[in-house]
């Protein structure tokens, strides 16, 4: 009897022993600490990382953690700087201060070194960040054109440009002086409808701001060309030019083809060739006109009658004799 009361009294110790432990689980008091993080630091579409380059100049750093930020640290917190040198920074909260949006003071500068630094950050529960250090450089500056001239043709328009001479000689005004290493060929060219390019020949000025294009053999008469400037030309600056593609057709070959001969030549040409149908293409036994020069043995009673006028017109002519328009 006292070791079945014994069983009984351990049996009702563990069962509330293990109530205790449910219960203390789940009062909240040991839930487990998040640990502070950075999960993002993106300009645009673009994640920064230790080392990235091409970074626009005119969008802000958006960082994202997964708890709240504490303001007060965070302006000494967040820095940048060129040659070692911090530049002002203004900073948007958003997200429940999930989220810190920073854009310099006065923007960022083209094809610059920046160095990003994050120490000391502090989450809202007072946890601090692991330092974290970014380089980036932004993208480089670009340039265009002024004007780009085919003869007295402006190439950079939206309508046809035309009858231009074989020749081709182009004159481009970019409005940044271009380097002195730049290879002209691999970056311009000049292409027929087919594909087919053209050599070329560059002169710069000494200013290197007008390049002018030759062609090294007259182009095609009556043909599409189309000129393109890559962005592999580069400024003395280093900026990047934002390339140019255009397109011109030659002119028509204005010289004969043939012997030139006068309007009354010209006339007598043409009705001897008319009268060359009703002669070469009569039927072989009646010599009646066909009704075209494959229609075999169908004849017509209409042609036919524009044949007979035709001999006579013929022998008139002297495109045959009497004796050969009688027999006929």
């Amino acid at each position: 009897m006292n070791s079945l009361f014994f069983l009984m009294i351990r049996a009702i110790y563990i069962v509330l022993s293990l109530m205790m432990l449910v219960s203390c689980s789940t009062d909240g008091d040991d839930t487990p600490i998040v640990n502070f993080e950075l999960l993002s630091v993106k300009v645009g579409t673009l994640e920064l990382e230790a080392n990235t380059s091409e970074i626009p100049i005119d969008q802000p750093l958006v960082f994202r953690f997964n708890l709240a930020v504490d303001r007060q640290s965070m302006p000494e917190a967040i820095t940048i700087t060129v040659n070692n040198v911090p530049i002002n920074l203004v900073a948007s909260y958003l997200d429940n201060d999930h989220t810190i949006s920073l854009l310099p003071e006065n923007a960022f500068t083209y094809n610059t070194n920046y160095t990003l630094t994050m120490s000391n950050l502090k989450s809202i529960d007072g946890q601090v960040l692991d330092p974290q250090v970014f380089t980036f450089v932004t993208t480089p500056d670009t340039f265009g054109l002024n004007t780009i001239l085919i003869g007295n043709q402006d190439l950079d328009v939206s309508s046809r440009v035309q009858n231009v001479t074989t020749d081709a000689l182009i004159t481009v005004d970019f409005n940044k002086a271009l380097s002195s290493a730049i290879n002209f060929d691999a970056a311009i060219s000049l292409q027929d409808n087919f594909g087919v390019s053209q050599g070329l020949g560059f002169s710069l000025n000494t200013s290197g701001t007008l390049l002018t294009i030759a062609a090294s053999v007259p182009l095609q008469y009556i043909s599409e060309y189309t000129l393109t400037i890559s962005m592999d030309l580069i400024s003395q600056d280093q900026s990047i030019f934002e390339g140019f593609s255009g397109s011109f057709y030659t002119m028509i070959d204005s010289e004969p083809k043939f012997p030139v001969i006068s309007t009354e030549g010209l006339l007598t040409k043409i009705q001897a060739q008319t009268f060359k149908y009703f002669w070469d293409f009569g039927h072989p036994n009646s010599g009646l006109s066909r009704e075209r020069n494959s229609s075999g043995d169908l004849v017509t009673s209409g042609g036919s009658g524009f044949g007979l006028m035709a001999l006579i017109v013929g022998i008139e002519r002297g495109f045959i004799t009497r004796a050969e328009g009688v027999d006929r």
